[in-house]
């Protein structure tokens, strides 16, 4: 199993998001932008690190593996996490580890006592990093997110801080 770590995300880190961005699993994740305009980057960039959302990048073994996002929409005990794993990395347990471990660091560190994610309901690799890192399924949320062009049916999972993990 790889060593994991994480920290904030850096200027050094969108070189690696722009060709995260590429792969074809990400891509249909709709979980990075597909332009190659340096103002979108920008935007991106400035919109999920900033006071109410955290970029922070994973690090497998020494080297950039995906990223987990944080935000928070203004209640300070609920946050929503998302995640994303390079290709070369998934079904290697680094999504549980990173999604575990940066839920452990902020119930500890926080106000929060609710981090929730949203997952689509075929996404059964993403599903199974929820229910690994200690998070429930609590229903289908119909027309819950927007994923490229389309608004879709997302699952809705949970973990709150007092859950045994």
């Amino acid at each position: 199993m790889a060593r994991i770590e994480a920290r904030s995300y850096e200027p050094a880190d969108l070189a690696y998001l722009r060709g995260l961005a590429a792969q074809a699993s990400i891509r249909r994740a709709d979980a990075l932008p597909v332009s190659e305009e340096d103002a979108v980057w920008s935007a991106f960039i400035e919109a999920r690190h900033n006071t109410r959302c955290r970029l922070i990048m994973i690090i497998a073994d020494g080297a950039p593996a995906g990223f987990v996002n944080l935000t928070n929409w203004g209640v300070k005990e609920v946050y929503q996490i998302g995640y994303c794993v390079d290709e070369a990395r998934q079904g290697a347990g680094v999504a549980t580890q990173a999604v575990a471990a940066t839920a452990a660091a902020l119930f500890k560190g926080s106000e929060c006592l609710r981090l929730q994610a949203t997952v689509e309901p075929e996404n059964a690799a993403s599903i199974r990093v929820l229910e690994k890192a200690g998070f429930q399924r609590e229903g289908v949320m119909r027309l819950g997110a927007k994923i490229g062009e389309r608004l879709r049916d997302v699952l809705l999972f949970a973990r709150l801080k007092e859950d045994e993990v």
